[in-house]
């Protein structure tokens, strides 16, 4: 997402609050009148101590008048439990339907954006921001309007009460409290800084821990140096140094705030002493005094609590509201009809990171029916150009065409239902193999199942399976090896029936035997299609109907393999250098080059 600002503030968790809570706002009045009217209960029981105080000093108390007090204590406490308790209930409803609301509407803004938002994020920050981030704001609604209503109402109705019946004792008891959370407030100001430290830490160390743990069989064979785990330990240190840092900056302010709520009755209890002595007081005033200044620690406790929080509520609305403001993939005003023909690079322009551009001014076509083929060295464009013709990214400047239509005037709905896209790293659920098939089509029957693992050379080895299609094939299908889990997606892809077929680097992970069956499944998969497949290994394309050499972001060359190999430009280095690799081998004695002969003209060998 967006880089958020060093100090992100608090007004954008309530800017996001404000707009998503109309709805709620009933209840939340609702719920924060009753937590007024049960912080004012709470002074019930000091208001009848104080009058029983009094009635033994002067003389004119008398059972009747203490049974009648203490019901009234006894109804007042119950009734303020109850009160606090429903608050508490109507705030917690009402977060949680605004809750919903707003992760809703993160959801749909994710749908909109564009699908190369997504890989250049780490998937758990996306994820932080759904659910750490959105229930930090719910703390805001759920417990900090009604807790703080009722803290404000308290401390502000004790003030009004104790200056009534001697200021003097009042400012005594009660003055301490502003320099208190002024204190608090120098505590809390710029601790945004010290948690986007500690946000950040803990994204890099859960994003680190992740990737360890996807791999622990490379972890414990390689990791013997500590170059793999290494950077997890030093993403460890820096979320202590960063908590530290965050502990020490707070504990100061944090005692002191503490010392100073609790100080009133050091000051209040000499000067109270001092003015009884003088007779400018009276002892049920200094017992009320004394009283009330300890009950009202409790609420000012809340307060201080949620305002420990409010950093942490301020960096998760910042962040919620950068996500919500991401810019949607744009739709076209008057989306035109989906086409079926040949698609088409026209001078396509595109940086990553401008001014730099990542492709430049490259041009070239696809045919259906045809297999065109992106080959080149890493790094070269190749998988940036399938990522422009599916919208990861829109084009810096020419145009990608499908049948004529520019990408850019379909709706993304037509366009996505246009594509199929097989990655080189296949990616498969924890589900089942039916399950992952019908990803690509949800209302697929069995029979077209089969047909496509059989077009797609899988249908074997699932047959295999303990359970066959409803075999459970876990996470990232980790039962299954790379060139088996390639060909079940390229399955996935037959199964979809899209016109245009993109291929990335689909035989990088496949072993011979599997390379040769992915090979045969292209061959089913072009009938009536269009075929784009970017290629590492030159053999697996040489039978292209076209192949463009993309070299440093530009297309170099276009043709067949024949023919590029007798232009003896990029593509035939490219080629002999793929022969001489293949031929070293040591045999007997260690002699080099004896491989296998390799016609330069078709591809294959012998």
């Amino acid at each position: 997402m967006s880089d958020l600002p060093d100090r992100p503030d608090f007004t954008a968790g309530l800017r996001i609050l404000a707009r998503l809570c109309r709805p709620a706002l009933r209840p939340m009045l609702v719920s924060t009148g009753l937590a007024i009217v049960s912080t004012a209960l709470e002074l019930v029981p000091f208001v009848a101590f104080f009058l029983a105080i009094r009635d033994l000093l002067d003389g004119s108390a008398d059972g009747g008048r203490f049974l009648v007090l203490a019901l009234v204590v006894a109804v007042a406490s119950t009734v303020r439990f109850v009160t606090w308790s429903w608050a508490l209930k109507i705030s917690h409803l009402a977060a949680f339907d605004v809750m919903a609301d707003l992760r809703l509407e993160i959801a749909r803004t994710l749908a909109q954006l564009p699908l190369g938002w997504f890989s250049r994020r780490r998937s758990g920050k996306v994820q932080r921001a759904l659910t750490d981030d959105v229930q930090r704001l719910e703390v805001l609604l759920a417990h900090a309007i009604p807790e703080l209503a009722s803290a404000l109402v308290f401390w502000v109705a004790a003030a009004i009460w104790l200056l009534a019946v001697d200021w003097v004792l009042a400012l005594a008891a009660l003055g301490l409290a502003p320099v208190a959370f002024f204190v608090q407030w120098l505590g809390m100001h710029d601790s945004s800084v010290h948690v986007r430290r500690i946000t950040a830490a803990a994204d890099d160390l859960h994003g680190r821990a992740a990737e360890v743990l996807r791999h622990p069989p490379v972890v414990r064979l390689f990791d013997r140096f500590g170059t793999i785990t290494g950077p997890i330990e030093a993403a460890i240190d820096e979320a202590v140094a960063a908590d530290e840092a965050w502990s020490r900056r707070y504990a100061g302010t944090g005692t002191g705030f503490r010392v100073l709520i609790t100080a009133d009755f050091v000051i209040a209890l000499p000067v109270g002493v001092w003015l009884l002595a003088r007779g400018s007081t009276d002892a049920p005033s200094l017992v009320l005094v004394l009283l009330l200044g300890a009950g009202i620690l409790q609420p000012l406790e809340r307060a201080y609590r949620l305002g420990f929080r409010l950093s942490w509520i301020s960096y998760a609305g910042a962040t919620v509201d950068a996500m919500l403001q991401e810019t949607a993939l744009p739709e076209p005003r008057e989306p035109q009809p989906p086409q079926i023909g040949p698609v088409e690079f026209d001078r396509v322009t595109f940086a990553h990171e401008p001014p730099t551009p990542t492709v430049s001014d490259v041009s070239f076509r696809a045919e259906v029916g045809e297999v065109t083929a992106l080959v080149g060295p890493s790094g070269a464009g190749k998988s940036t150009l399938a990522r422009l013709l599916s919208r990861f990214w829109d084009v810096d400047d020419g145009s990608i065409r499908i049948g004529g239509v520019d990408v850019r005037d379909l709706h993304s709905s037509d366009l996505f239902a246009q594509l199929a896209l097989v990655f080189q790293d296949p990616f498969l659920f924890s589900d089942t193999v039916a399950g992952n098939l019908r990803v690509g089509r949800a209302d697929a029957t069995d029979e077209e199942l089969t047909a496509a693992c059989r077009a797609a050379r899988i249908h074997d080895t699932i047959a295999a399976l303990p359970n066959g299609y409803d075999t459970h094939i876990g996470a990232g299908g980790i039962d299954l090896s790379g060139g088996e889990r390639q060909r079940l997606t390229i399955a996935r892809a037959m199964l979809r029936n899209a016109p245009i077929v993109v291929l990335d680097e689909a035989t990088a992970m496949a072993d011979p035997d599997s390379e040769a069956a992915i090979q045969e499944a292209i061959s089913e998969l072009v009938a009536g299609r269009t075929l784009i497949v970017i290629a590492h290994r030159l053999r697996t394309v040489a039978s292209a109907d076209r192949i463009v050499v993309v070299d440093d972001g530009r297309v170099v060359e276009i043709g067949r393999h024949g023919d590029l190999v007798d232009a003896g430009g990029t593509y035939a280095t490219m080629w002999n250098d793929m022969r001489i690799a293949e031929s070293l081998h040591l045999g007997d004695g260690g002699h080099v080059g004896e491989g296998r002969r390799v016609d330069e003209r078709t591809g294959g060998g012998s």
